[in-house]
């Protein structure tokens, strides 16, 4: 038979009496606890973005103190730096791009003006500049490979002319020593022991041709470090949507004439 359990009921105190104002402190010291403990700000990325940016919840003072900035990155400078930290450089380069045009979009939105406009620009052209030293920078080791793979390769040919020599040299000895057929003589040892010297030698050129073979395979098949998909070369940026922002804002007004 199923039994119905009866919970305990809460005793009731009047309000007016000493235990129902201590049972209603209790209460709301339990809810303000609970209040508290789910208190809390989430940490998102797209807070970082926007900090201390006019789409900010901070003083206007410091606003305007971080809208001020001075020139570009010029090359000079981002020429002494290491690949990782022009790495860095180009990611917080992105970063503020992106709070930016966020910006600028806002502002185009309520037709009002950007304060410090130029710092897109700025930006941009780091960015760029950033691109330019990479690229010229992997351009330089690689024409650096190429002598090295031209040094390399004119010591293969060498080598790969001496073998092919004395192949010939060892099918012509065999030549003979098939004409001499089941003689024995001198001559047929003789040409027996010049074979196996030739063909030590022969050997011993390809343990040296072995390295300078695969160094300079890639004349015919690139080196998958260079390739489009795996190099750290920056492929095609069109800058086009941030550039012409006169002619988006202007999309309207523009006629076709036939």
């Amino acid at each position: 038979m199923r039994q119905n359990h009866q919970f305990p009921q809460r005793e009731e105190f009047s309000p007016n009496t000493a235990e129902g104002e201590k049972l209603r402190g209790l209460e709301i010291m339990q809810f303000l606890r609970a209040r508290s403990s789910l208190n809390f700000v989430p940490k998102r990325g797209i807070e970082e973005l926007w900090k201390n940016s006019f789409l900010d919840s901070v003083s206007m003072k410091t606003k305007l103190e971080y809208s001020k900035t001075g020139d570009a990155w010029p090359c000079a400078l981002l020429r002494k730096k290491s690949f990782d930290d022009l790495h860095k450089l180009y990611y917080i380069c992105l970063k503020e791009k992106n709070k930016l045009l966020g910006e600028q979009y806002f502002n185009f939105q309520n037709s009002t003006k950007m304060i410090e406009h130029g710092r897109i620009k700025k930006v941009k052209l780091t960015m760029k500049r950033i691109l330019t030293v990479l690229s010229r920078r992997a351009i330089h080791q690689q024409c650096i490979r190429a002598k090295e793979m031209l040094k390399k390769q004119q010591e293969r040919e060498i080598y790969e002319t001496k073998k092919f020599q004395l192949e010939e040299q060892v099918l012509f000895l065999r030549h003979k020593l098939h004409i001499l057929k089941n003689d024995f003589s001198l001559e047929k040892n003789s040409l027996k022991l010049s074979i196996a010297r030739i063909e030590n030698e022969i050997d011993h050129l390809n343990i040296l041709l072995n390295p300078l073979r695969k160094e300079t395979m890639h004349l015919l098949i690139p080196h998958f470090k260079y390739q489009r998909k795996y190099s750290d070369l920056p492929g095609f940026i069109s800058w086009k949507k941030q550039n012409i922002v006169a002619l988006r804002n202007n999309m309207s007004k523009l006629r076709r004439f036939y």
